[in-house]
Parts: C-alpha cells; sequence; structure tokens
C-alpha cells in the first residue's frame, strides 16, 4: 500500500512525499522535493546496544555551496534492524541497523524523520495523485502559501494512540510496528531532510 501527502491550499495541490508499505513489511518515505548534502557524506553503522543506546540526528540542507544534489531521497526500514537512505536509482548514502522492536517495547515511540519543505508558494502545483483501492491520500489542509510544511514520521508501538493537534495526524500499523504521521505549518525556511538512529 502506498501513502501518498498532498498539501492543499485552495484548489491547488502540492506534492509533499509519499510513504511505501511493502509485502515483506519494509517501509520507506520519499520526498518530492530535492535534499543536498556534502559530497564526501557516507555513513554505516554497524553496532547496536540495548543497553547503551545512543540518539543521533542527520540533518541534510538544501542548496548551501559546495553540496552534490540529492534528488527524491528515500529512507527505508528493512525489519527487524536494517535502515538505509538512497537517492531514486542512485547510491546508498546511509546505512545502519537498529532493533526497533526492542526500542519500542521499552520506550513505547522510537523518532524517525523530519522534512521540512521549501516555501509552499515556491513549489509547483500538480494534478494531485489518483485514488485507487491500495493507495491512501493524506491531504494537508494550507491556510497560507507563504509557509513551509513540516512532515514527521515515528516508530511506535502497534495500536499507540497518535500524537494530536497538528494538521495532520495519522496512524498506520504495518508488521510489527506502527506509524506516527503527522504535519504542520512552519514558518517559510530552507528545505531540510533530518532522520534520527538509535545506536
Amino acid at each position: 500500500m502506498d501513502i501518498q501527502i498532498v498539501a492543499q491550499f485552495e484548489s491547488r495541490t502540492y506534492a509533499i512525499g509519499w510513504i511505501g508499505l511493502q509485502p515483506d513489511k519494509s517501509i520507506s518515505v520519499g520526498l518530492n522535493d530535492r535534499a543536498f548534502m556534502s559530497p564526501r557524506f557516507h555513513s554505516r553503522i554497524d553496532l547496536w546496544n540495548a543497553d547503551n543506546r545512543v540518539t543521533v540526528e542527520y540533518l541534510v540542507p538544501d542548496s548551501l555551496a559546495q553540496l552534490s544534489e540529492v534528488l527524491n531521497p528515500h529512507l527505508t526500514y528493512h525489519p527487524p534492524i536494517t535502515f538505509h537512505l538512497r537517492e531514486t536509482n542512485g547510491e546508498m548514502l546511509f546505512e545502519a541497523i537498529a532493533d526497533v522492536g526492542v526500542i519500542l517495547e521499552e520506550d513505547q515511540q522510537m523518532p524517525w524523520i523530519r522534512f521540512v519543505s521549501r516555501p509552499v508558494a515556491d513549489m509547483r502545483e500538480t494534478a494531485g495523485p489518483r485514488k485507487s483501492g491500495n493507495k491512501r491520500i493524506i491531504t494537508i489542509h494550507l491556510s497560507s502559501r507563504e509557509g513551509s510544511v513540516g512532515l514527521s514520521v515515528d516508530f511506535v508501538k502497534p495500536g499507540t494512540a497518535i500524537t494530536a493537534g497538528h494538521l495532520v495526524d495519522y496512524r498506520a500499523d504495518w508488521g510489527a510496528v506502527g506509524l506516527n504521521i503527522y504535519a504542520q505549518l512552519l514558518p517559510a525556511q530552507r528545505a531540510t531532510l533530518a532522520w534520527y538512529h538509535q545506536f
């Protein structure tokens, strides 16, 4: 099943991102935007410790000098423990392991992805995704085109109540994990992709 995430202002629609829920219970989150990172960035984390976990935040900014463009980056969780970041049809940029099931047993929630779009006014309009039997559309209704959209995706224990109070609050269970998806309108800013990894 695919989840398409779009922003809508009046009759205008803008593609924000997508979440792919695969038959093997893998979960991918992709962005309909570009990001930039150092051409030397490659990260691999093979150590995971259930007793002394460390949380690291990785931040990929947009359009800073001497950075390489990454088109439509997507992060994937392959259960039970593997994570990676790829550019569409591109090389592996980040690869790591973490036992999500163990973390959720202890903490109930595991932060994963934080994405901020460029200002909606700078985006191209789209026709919007077509509904189908295996596609769900999450629409973020905006009161202004002047801001940026903040999108968050976290792992939660299946059946956990959603965080409420955002423009969008959505829950989905897939395999042994749940996803908490929420969006908000932020002040206009540079597009960034950030993700958390616990090891």
